[in-house]
């Protein structure tokens, strides 16, 4: 749950226009160099000893939540607002009747109060022009899955995937965010759609998400044309897939591997 520490002349305007969690210290002067920012993320497979993943992608990381012997009601009661997963500004401007930069405004204020994030798209390639458009993702796959009606979710089913992909970007962005590893993540598709990848971590690391158990050439597609281009040092594709193995420079590893040399820092130097 995002944690916001301030001084108390700060707090009632906060509280008039956020959701954030205050933790009020008084008449503090926080000046340049005494004051550090610390975010609270949902548990992280690093922090379960017994990481269920069908529940996880269902219910979210959300202690109380996870927990629960009734989570997708707990769910109910959290949830506050009418969001989705991933916003496209025009479509949400269309639905709702309002000007695009209306929506840009919304989704400013959900980045804001630590409720979404931004993966902007990276935009570094030259011989396939990438879309310009960014992502927006919920800060718990949970939270996602209840506001877009994602009750049932099932192994093998599109439901699942999309769950998947948001649970493998929460670790790594938790994990930046816990080591305090500098770099930018973002993602790629190219202007036709063609081709895509999921994640970017700076110009270190690609990453290619899919949820299946039975790896296909078809999937590295995206991390081959990225490949390329020459701009980014590793790739990943991530699946459900027990056998690892190295194909024309792209590690594919199950996620458990990758998910266990990521918080034991293995993936790449600070």
């Amino acid at each position: 749950m995002p944690i916001l520490i301030i001084c108390r002349k700060e707090a009632s305007t906060l509280k008039r226009h956020c959701r954030k969690k205050v933790l009020i210290v008084g008449e503090a002067n926080l000046l340049a160099g005494r004051a550090r920012t610390l975010h609270l993320f949902p548990l992280t497979s690093n922090e379960l000893t017994d990481l269920d993943l069908l529940k996880y992608c269902r219910y979210g990381g959300l202690p109380l939540i996870y927990l629960s012997d009734d989570p997708w009601r707990d769910l109910k009661e959290y949830v506050h607002l009418y969001l989705k997963e991933e916003l496209n500004y025009q479509k949400v401007a269309n639905d709702a009747g309002v000007p695009p930069r209306t929506v840009a405004n919304f989704v400013e204020v959900l980045k804001d109060t630590l409720l979404a994030f931004e993966l902007e798209p990276y935009l570094k390639t030259k011989k396939r022009k990438a879309i310009s458009k960014s992502k927006i993702f919920l800060f718990d796959v949970g939270v996602a899955n209840y506001l877009a009606g994602r009750k049932e979710i099932l192994f093998r089913s599109e439901s699942f995937g999309k769950a998947f992909e948001h649970f493998i970007i929460q670790e790594i962005r938790a994990y930046l965010d816990y080591h305090q590893v500098d770099e930018k993540l973002s993602y790629w598709r190219t202007v036709s759609g063609t081709f895509e990848v999921d994640c970017i971590i700076g110009d270190q690391i690609a990453i290619e998400i899919k949820a299946a158990e039975n790896f296909q050439n078809k999937m590295i597609s995206g991390l081959v044309e990225l490949k390329k281009e020459k701009k980014i040092k590793n790739f990943f594709l991530i699946s459900r897939d027990p056998v690892s193995r190295v194909i024309d420079g792209i590690q594919v590893v199950h996620y458990e591997q990758f998910l266990k040399s990521l918080w034991e820092s293995q993936l790449f130097s600070r």
